[in-house]
């Protein structure tokens, strides 16, 4: 088992063999200019202030854990824009560069913002769940942070979703979002104290700016890591059938000789 699993956990949204074995021949595995700078910030930033992030609000900890990661990843974002057809917000709305995102703000009263994002964020506080529905005092429900996703992902044209609650962080895809329990997720704290350089590439590559950028073929890295998924599961279940069929049909020849 790889020890990224430490760290990682794959649900149902790629395929792990994929994961441990096949992302690495990706040209952007090879890829270290920024890898460690990126390392050292994250690490400085959980270092001076994980004392206060379990106490602040969900403001505070995105002023001063969630945003400024988005910015070590290179991220252009919008803050908290409403969406079409609906009183839902996303907090973040990520753009391939400057000029989308200002182009965007030319339209942030309809549904057109939204049209070159290449994906969508939601931000939580510090001991907020992500899998379960929060309750306020007065008994007010706040929704599912998955389901929460689901609604934004449903509602707008990019296809990739950002969750985090600032120690862990989750990939989500058009796709598969409705069933609220496929999602990839990197235990990012628990990463910065304990990983290698090695296993923070399953946090930097997967989560910053370029993994969501397309490429000359149309397709983004995360893209190609589900496509390369999709393949491999669907070869797997190939063999396997093939592997079955084979069996049964010399298991019928043995028996008509004996």
């Amino acid at each position: 088992m790889s020890p990224s699993l430490t760290f990682r956990n794959n649900h149902n949204l790629f395929s792990n063999y994929y994961l441990d074995e096949r992302v690495k021949q990706n040209d952007e595995w090879r890829e270290e200019e920024e890898l460690s700078e990126a390392f050292k910030g994250i690490k400085k930033i959980f270092t001076k202030k994980i004392k206060i992030f379990q106490n602040c609000s969900e403001a505070m900890l995105e002023d001063s854990l969630i945003r400024p990661i988005f910015r070590i990843l290179d991220h252009h974002f919008g803050i908290q824009e409403s969406v079409f057809k609906g009183a839902y917000r996303p907090d973040y709305s990520f753009f391939p560069d400057l000029d989308s995102l200002a182009e965007a703000y030319d339209y942030r009263d309809s549904d057109d913002f939204y049209l070159k994002a290449v994906a969508i964020g939601d931000a939580k506080a510090w001991n907020v769940s992500l899998d379960k529905t929060q309750k306020r005092v007065g008994g007010f429900n706040i929704q599912n942070p998955s389901y929460q996703i689901d609604i934004y992902l449903r509602n707008t044209p990019p296809q990739w979703a950002i969750l985090t609650n600032g120690s862990r962080w989750r990939l989500y895809h058009q796709d598969s979002s409705y069933r609220l329990d496929s999602y990839y997720e990197i235990d990012l704290l628990n990463l910065v104290e304990e990983g290698s350089l090695e296993e923070f590439k399953y946090f930097y590559l997967f989560f910053r700016r370029n993994a969501l950028l397309p490429g000359r073929d149309g397709r983004s890295f995360l893209d190609r890591v589900k496509e390369g998924s999709v393949a491999y599961t669907r070869k797997v279940g190939d063999d396997l059938q093939e592997n079955v069929y084979r069996a049964m049909h010399w298991s019928s020849v043995k028996d008509r000789f004996k």
